[in-house]
C-alpha cells in the first residue's frame, strides 16, 4: 500500500490556512527539523501540531520520508499518530496530533521554572511506562516482517496528551531491520543526540536495538533527577548525566541522583532505589547485558504498582459484619481440605469416599476462648498483628504443657483488615473485635522458603516429589469436589510441610457455590504486587478470567522451583535470566539441555529420565494456553508414574 494510501496528502494552501500562514506567534516547539506550529484542520474540527522542515535543516528529505513511512506502517497507542503530510511548492510539512501537554523535556527541565507544579513520582512512572510500550512495540511487536529501530529516543521526542499519555515521536532517524532472531545489528552513519548515544553504537556504527535501551535508561535517570541529559552549566565531571549517575551508584551515593521535589515527596529511598537500578541496567556497556524494552516495561510496572500499594488504601470498605460474614462462608467451604496430608493412605480415602461434597465441605472449627489461648502460649497477652507458637492435646485441642501435644500458632488479626481466608487454620476465636487464627504448626516451613532460602539445607529428590505429590492431590481434590473451589494464585509458599515433609495447603483465596448461590469471593479481592506479576497469563488484569486451569499453570511453576532450586523472579540475575519460566521454557522439551537447569544441590543425584518427565509435566502446565493444560488428576497420576521411577543416571 502506497504512503498516499496510508496518510493524508495536504496541499500547501490547507497548511497555509491551518497554520495563518505561518505566524510565529503559533510556534509550540522548534527542532533540528523546524519549527512545529499549533494549527487547525477540517474548518476548525481538529487541532493538530504542524511541522514545517526548515529549507536549512540538516535534516533533509531523506528523514521526512521516513518519518511518513514509519508513522503510516506503525500505528500504536503509544506512538504519536500522523495524519498527513504536504510536499507542494518546495514546502514539506507533517502534520500529527496535537500533544496538549507538549513534551516530557519541557516538564522535566523548563515548564516548573516558571511556575508550573513539577511532575509528581507517579505521572513520571506513567509517563515512562507508556514510552516504553511504545519503544516495545517498535522493538518487538509491529507483526510484520521489521523491526524497529529509533535510533533518537529521548525526552524532548517523548510527547503527553490530553491524559498525560506518553507518546514516542520523530522517526526520522529510525532504521527497520528484519524480525527474523539472527537480526543483530545495522551498520549505518552515526546519527542521534549527544549524551544519549549509546557508546558501543558511537565506536562501531552497529547500531541494536540495544542502543534505544542506552538511550532510555538516560530518560529514566533524566525522570528521576529532573536534569537534563547534558548540562554545559556544571563542570566536565557533572556535565554528562550518564556518566555521573553511574558514578553515583558506584559510589553508593544514589540519594544525590534523585530531583528534589521527589524528595518533597518522601518516597521510599527503597523503591527509588530500585528504578535507579533499571535505568543503570539499561546503560551497560556491554549492549548484550542490557534488559530488552519488554524487560523494562515490566520492572516499571513493578515499580508502579509497588509505590501505588504504598499509597492507597482498600478501595472498598466493607462492614466488620460483612467482612465476616465472607470470612466464615470461606471457612466452610474448605475446613476439610485444611488439613489434607500427602501420604498415600490419605489420599486414598479422600479420592474413594463416597460421601457428598457438601457433607465434606462443613465447618469443624474448635471456637477457642482468649483464656485457652493465653494459656497454650503462656503469654499473658496477645496483640494484633502478632504470631505467637503455643501447644494444644491432639485429640481434644485444650491447652498442654509446653511441648506435649501438637504445637500450634496463633494469629491476632484485625478484622476489620480482613477481605476472605488466608489460610487454613483448624480453630479460632472472636473476642472484642480481635480475631485469633489457630493452626497446626508447620515445623519445615514453606516450600519456597526450603527450596530458595539461602543456606538452607537442600530437599532431596524423593523428597521433592513426596511434597510435588502431596500438594498435587490436594489441589487436584479441590478442583474435583461439586462446589469447585480453586486458588486465584497456587505457588511454593503456599505448600508447607510439617515435620515428615507432608505437604499442606495453605493460603486459600477461593471462589465457591453455596447453597444460597455463587459467591466470588474476587468481588473483594485486592491483588498484590508479586501476585500480579506470578498469576497464569490469562489473567489480564481481571481475577474473573481465572479458572482452575490457571492453578495447574501455578503448579507448573512450583514444578520449575522444584527442578532448579530458584526463586520465580530473582531480580539478583541478570535480566536475561530473572524471569524463571521464561529463562527455563526453552530448556525443558529437550533431555540434554533440561540437565543444564537442574538444581546443583542435588548433585545429580536424581534418576535423569524421572527429572525429564517432570520437565516435560511442567512445560505442559505452563502452556500458555489454558486449554491445552492438563487437569490436576491428570497430573497426580503423572506424579505417581515418576515417583515409580528409583534409578539413578
Amino acid at each position: 500500500m502506497s504512503i498516499e494510501q496510508l496518510s493524508r496528502r495536504f496541499s500547501l494552501a490547507e497548511i497555509q490556512i491551518a497554520t495563518q500562514d505561518f505566524d510565529d506567534a503559533l510556534v509550540i516547539g522548534q527542532g533540528g527539523f523546524g519549527k512545529v506550529y499549533k494549527g487547525v484542520i477540517d474548518n476548525g474540527a481538529s487541532t493538530v501540531a504542524i511541522k514545517r522542515l526548515n529549507s536549512l535543516s540538516k535534516q533533509g528529505a531523506p528523514e521526512f520520508w521516513t518519518e511518513i513511512e514509519m508513522l503510516s506502517k506503525f500505528r500504536h497507542c503509544n506512538l504519536v499518530s500522523l495524519i498527513g503530510y504536504c510536499d507542494d511548492s518546495h514546502e514539506m510539512a507533517l502534520v500529527y496530533e496535537y500533544m496538549l501537554h507538549g513534551t516530557l523535556d519541557d516538564h522535566l527541565h523548563k515548564l516548573h521554572k516558571s511556575g508550573n507544579p513539577p511532575l509528581s513520582w507517579v505521572q513520571r512512572l506513567k509517563i515512562c511506562i507508556g514510552a516504553a510500550r511504545g519503544l516495545d512495540y517498535l522493538h518487538t511487536g509491529t507483526g510484520i516482517q521489521h523491526r524497529v529501530i529509533h535510533r533518537d529516543v529521548k525526552s524532548s521526542n517523548i510527547l503527553l496528551d490530553e491524559n498525560w499519555a506518553a507518546k514516542v515521536s520523530d522517526f526520522g532517524l529510525s532504521k527497520l531491520g528484519p524480525a527474523n532472531r539472527s537480526f543483530s545489528h545495522v551498520n549505518t552513519d552515526v546519527k542521534g543526540t549527544l549524551g544519549y548515544l549509546d557508546p558501543e553504537y558511537f565506536l562501531t556504527s552497529q547500531l541494536t536495538r540495544n542502543s534505544d535501551v542506552y538511550a532510555f535508561g538516560v530518560v529514566l535517570l533524566e525522570v528521576l533527577s529532573g536534569r537534563p541529559a547534558v548540562d554545559r552549566q556544571l563542570n566536565e565531571e557533572q556535565m554528562g548525566l550518564a556518566s555521573w549517575a553511574k558514578r553515583c551508584v558506584k559510589r553508593e551515593k544514589v540519594d544525590q541522583i534523585i530531583d528534589p521535589y521527589l524528595k518533597e515527596e518522601q518516597l521510599s529511598s527503597k523503591r527509588l532505589r530500585k528504578f535507579v537500578k533499571i535505568a543503570d541496567q539499561c546503560l551497560c556497556r556491554n549492549p548484550e547485558e542490557r534488559p530488552t524494552m519488554g524487560e523494562v516495561l515490566v520492572c516499571l510496572e513493578f515499580a508502579l504498582k509497588l509505590q501505588e500499594s504504598s499509597s492507597s488504601s482498600i478501595v472498598e470498605e466493607m462492614t466488620f459484619t460483612r467482612k465476616m460474614w465472607l470470612f466464615f462462608l470461606a471457612i466452610s467451604g474448605v475446613m476439610s481440605v485444611c488439613s489434607l496430608i500427602s501420604d498415600s493412605k490419605r489420599s486414598s480415602e479422600i479420592g474413594n469416599s463416597s460421601t457428598s461434597p457438601k457433607q465434606n465441605l462443613t465447618p469443624k472449627l474448635k471456637v477457642f476462648t482468649v483464656a485457652e489461648l493465653k494459656s497454650a502460649t503462656g503469654k499473658p497477652g496477645l496483640t494484633v498483628q502478632e504470631s505467637s507458637k503455643g501447644w494444644v492435646d491432639r485429640n481434644t485441642y485444650a491447652p498442654s504443657k509446653a511441648g506435649m501435644g501438637m504445637a500450634i500458632t496463633i494469629e491476632c488479626l484485625d478484622p476489620n483488615g480482613l477481605r476472605f481466608l488466608r489460610r487454613g487454620q483448624f480453630g479460632h476465636c472472636l473476642e472484642d473485635e480481635k480475631l485469633f487464627l489457630v493452626f497446626e504448626f508447620m515445623q519445615n516451613g514453606s516450600l519456597e522458603s526450603c527450596l530458595s532460602k539461602k543456606g538452607a539445607k537442600p530437599l532431596p529428590w524423593a523428597t521433592r516429589l513426596k511434597i510435588a505429590t502431596g500438594a498435587a492431590q490436594g489441589l487436584a481434590f479441590l478442583h474435583g469436589t461439586e462446589n469447585q473451589a480453586m486458588y486465584f494464585s497456587f505457588k511454593a509458599s503456599t505448600i508447607s510441610m510439617d515435620g515428615d515433609h507432608n505437604a499442606k495447603l495453605f493460603g486459600f483465596g477461593l471462589t465457591i457455590e453455596d447453597d444460597i448461590g455463587f459467591i466470588d469471593c474476587a468481588d473483594h479481592y485486592q491483588p498484590s504486587v508479586w501476585w500480579s506479576l506470578l498469576v497464569a497469563p490469562e489473567y489480564r488484569g481481571d481475577v474473573r478470567n481465572l479458572t482452575s486451569s490457571s492453578d495447574v499453570y501455578g503448579f507448573g511453576v512450583v514444578l520449575l522451583q522444584i527442578l532448579t532450586g530458584r526463586r520465580v523472579f530473582d531480580y539478583d540475575l541478570p535480566f536475561s535470566t530473572y524471569n524463571l519460566v521464561e529463562w527455563a521454557r526453552p530448556f525443558l522439551a529437550n533431555e540434554y539441555k533440561q540437565k543444564r537447569i537442574m538444581d546443583a544441590r542435588l548433585k545429580d543425584e536424581y534418576p535423569s529420565d524421572g527429572a525429564f518427565l517432570v520437565a516435560k509435566l511442567a512445560l505442559s502446565c505452563i502452556d500458555h494456553a489454558p486449554e491445552n493444560r492438563p487437569s490436576m488428576e491428570e497430573v497426580v497420576e503423572s506424579l505417581k508414574e515418576i515417583n515409580a521411577i528409583k534409578g539413578m543416571p
